[in-house]
């Protein structure tokens, strides 16, 4: 859990000394341009879509993630925010090309792997048609300390498909940016 440090608020007579300066103003500055809760989970491997079926996302790999906010062994489906507050959060999932009659994404607050668990933030169906569909949500919402995201994928093209595998084609960047 990252401590969001506190900023000086020095009154009219205040001296400000090196101690007051490291607490107040550093490393607050520290926080906001490098040290904020962030994270950019995502899929190596191939994940199989089944059809018809809404399937749980996982990641098994991490390009950063400063505040336990993944585990690529324990949960891997999850995104969770163990510090408090406003955060911008990016998905996206790309299928392989196909020619789908449904296709929908589905973001779930605390869902524990269940596509009807939890609390749906967004759920969202998608073009249809021929194409390699990219399936992309961005919000920005408020997260208490201990909720997590998860994300479900359903899909109807006659068979099961695979979601690419790269650090840019199924992933999950969040970032903290605001304290409310």
């Amino acid at each position: 859990m990252a401590t969001i440090p506190t900023p000086l608020d020095p009154a009219a007579a205040d001296i400000l000394s090196a101690t007051n300066f490291d607490l107040g103003v550093r490393d607050p500055l520290q926080f906001l341009l490098d040290g904020y809760p962030r994270v950019h989970a995502y899929r190596s491997t191939a994940l199989n879509m089944v059809d018809g079926t809404p399937t749980l996302v996982s990641f098994d790999n991490e390009v950063f993630d400063n505040d336990s906010m993944h585990d690529n062994a324990v949960n891997p489906s999850r995104i969770k925010f163990p510090t408090e507050g406003m955060y911008e959060i990016d998905w996206l999932v790309t299928l392989a090309t196909a020619t789908y009659t449904a296709l929908s994404f589905n973001i779930r607050l605390n869902a524990a792997g269940a596509s009807g668990g939890g609390t749906s933030l967004r759920a969202q169906p998608y073009m249809l048609g021929n194409g390699s569909p990219n399936l992309a949500l961005r919000m920005n919402r408020f997260m208490t300390a201990g909720d997590y995201l998860e994300a479900f994928v359903d899909q109807t093209s006659g068979a099961n498909r695979a979601v690419s595998a790269t650090s840019l084609g199924t992933r999950c960047f969040a970032r903290w940016i605001a304290i409310s």
